[in-house]
């Protein structure tokens, strides 16, 4: 695999092929990835009016209310934001990113309902969130090739929920009771590398868990055969980031092999300087593998 090449690299060799002038190249190399209207902003902030005056209504109509009545409340709060959605994910590029936000509206007003209802028919809530939070992840996965951000912003808090469940049902103790959300992180940085729609958005949330995640499983292990899987596992991670040039997991994998080590020195060497230097060695031998990836970049 080689290192994927920067959008500047690409418009030069499409100046140089010919297909592209050296004024259009300069007017996509600063185009900006999205761009919103005043006209947009007064949207959104419509939404969020709406939907504060609906919660409002919300707490004061069912204040005594049934969890029957909650949940049917619910699910045509849900139904009305779905057809908003529906209407205005069939305009252009204003109009169809209102919609996308009404859709995530509609998705948290009939998982809430669902919740509510299933729990209060079926007390065992772990599994309620486990099959809600799965189908909420599906759903999400399959919206996110034909949305901007909805389907993919969907996924995120779905996977960590699946996470979360899958911890609580199988009552798992320290030091493994973060292998679930530790899953979880894998998964959304796997997914976020399929092809979907506004991917940074799982990688970086991803990342960022495995971070805590990995860091903690570590820690409660005391380094040992823990700290050398998260230490192959994360140096894996550098190296596709590296490649791939994406900032979000060198960093993370970066951070979770400063962790490790760190951890195995503190709890194998009594000598704070000792513990410095192998920390400093392994932080020498990061640059020495990284290198020859920042030669070849400048080369291409």
């Amino acid at each position: 695999m080689t290192t994927q090449k920067t959008l500047r690299q690409l418009l030069d060799e499409h100046i140089t092929a010919g297909h592209l002038t050296y004024d259009q190249a300069d007017d996509i190399s600063v185009a900006p990835r999205w761009s919103f209207s005043i006209q947009e902003a007064l949207y959104y902030l419509a939404g969020v009016i709406i939907a504060v005056g609906v919660v409002r209504l919300f707490v004061a109509v069912l204040e005594d209310a049934s969890e029957v009545s909650i949940s049917s409340f619910l699910y045509v709060i849900g139904a009305a934001f779905a057809g908003v959605a529906w209407w205005a994910e069939k305009g252009r590029e204003i109009r169809r990113r209102f919609g996308e936000v009404c859709e995530m509206a509609a998705e948290l007003s009939v998982a809430f309902a669902t919740g509510v209802l299933v729990t209060y028919l079926w007390t065992e809530s772990e599994v309620t969130g486990l099959v809600i939070g799965s189908a909420y992840f599906l759903f999400g996965f399959w919206r996110s090739r034909h949305t901007d951000f909805a389907g993919t912003l969907t996924m995120i808090p779905s996977a960590l929920v699946v996470g979360g469940m899958v911890g609580a049902i199988l009552d798992l103790r320290e030091p493994n009771d973060t292998l679930p959300m530790m899953a979880a992180a894998v998964v959304l940085i796997l997914t976020s590398l399929t092809g979907i729609k506004f991917a940074l958005a799982p990688r970086v949330a991803g990342s960022a868990f495995l971070i805590g995640t990995t860091s903690a499983w570590v820690g409660m292990h005391e380094g040992g055969w823990a700290a050398a899987v998260a230490i192959a596992g994360a140096a894996l991670m550098f190296n596709y980031g590296t490649r791939m040039l994406m900032i979000e997991m060198i960093v993370s994998a970066g951070v979770i092999i400063t962790a490790s080590v760190a951890i195995v020195s503190f709890n194998t060497f009594d000598n704070q300087v000792l513990q410095g230097v192998v920390v400093i060695v392994v932080g020498v031998a990061m640059l020495a593998v990284t290198l020859p990836y920042a030669r070849r970049r400048k080369t291409l």
